[in-house]
């Protein structure tokens, strides 16, 4: 074959494949913390969705929340037809991202879209400064106050939680901790947003969480125990032409 008709195919092909992904939904994923992409492992989606499992990195030194979310959405590289969706933390780290970076749809699982949402009692904590004496070994404990908080019922979610704990960075997670407790969370009004939550959620509890869609019986990690109805939840919201 003649170097130019090569030249020209290659071409085609790349043009060809850069509109089948036009054509492709992209969903970057965010996951809670200390957890990765395991969380959503038993999620589902057809081969419409590109999906793509947004990875934690070290916060430096004396780094704002919103710096530190812009070095994270560094991983998003796809910006037409992008969905993202964040699981607890990675919900409100989500709502930061989506300051910056629009998307078409937005779906928090297990979160808070405001600083209200927080548990009075968590706020009262970040206020008084009183995370900041949190022991290290307390962070990798997987005790049954900690299971219960989650509501962990089956083996397999509380081998997942035990798996969290253990590959947890202590530093990370004082630092997520702080942002939790302290930042003023404010969620972007242009979005087109599903916010699924847990009527059983003892972390996060339902009564303190404004516009969400209710899972009955799902506790703060019901994207893993309750997917099946966060699925079909997902599914009707990505499907859907009108929200």
């Amino acid at each position: 074959m003649h170097k130019s008709s090569i030249i020209e195919y290659f071409r085609l092909l790349k043009r060809s494949i850069n509109i089948v992904n036009q054509l492709k939904k992209h969903i970057y994923f965010i996951s809670g913390l200390g957890a990765d992409r395991q969380a959503f492992s038993r999620l589902k989606f057809d081969s419409n969705y590109v999906l793509y499992y947004i990875e934690w990195i070290e916060p430096k030194p004396y780094e704002t929340f919103s710096t530190y979310c812009l070095r994270l959405a560094e991983q998003i590289h796809e910006r037409e037809n992008c969905m993202l969706v964040g699981l607890s933390f990675g919900g409100m780290v989500a709502q930061e991202i989506s300051k910056s970076i629009i998307f078409e749809k937005i779906i928090l699982i297990s979160t808070i879209k405001s600083r209200l949402e927080l548990p009075l009692y968590f706020r009262l904590i970040g206020k008084l400064g009183l995370h900041h004496f949190l022991p290290d070994f307390l962070l990798k404990q997987n005790s049954v106050l900690l299971r219960w908080f989650f509501g962990v019922k089956s083996e397999d979610v509380k081998a997942i939680l035990k798996s969290f704990i253990s590959n947890a960075n202590p530093r990370f997670l004082k630092w997520a901790i702080h942002i939790i407790l302290t930042e003023n969370f404010s969620f972007p009004k242009h979005v087109r947003l599903l916010h699924l939550h847990g009527d059983a959620d003892r972390l996060l509890p339902i009564r303190f969480v404004s516009n969400g869609t209710h899972i009955v019986g799902g506790g703060h990690l019901m994207v893993y125990e309750n997917y099946e109805e966060v699925n079909a939840f997902m599914q009707r919201f990505l499907n859907a032409d009108l929200v």
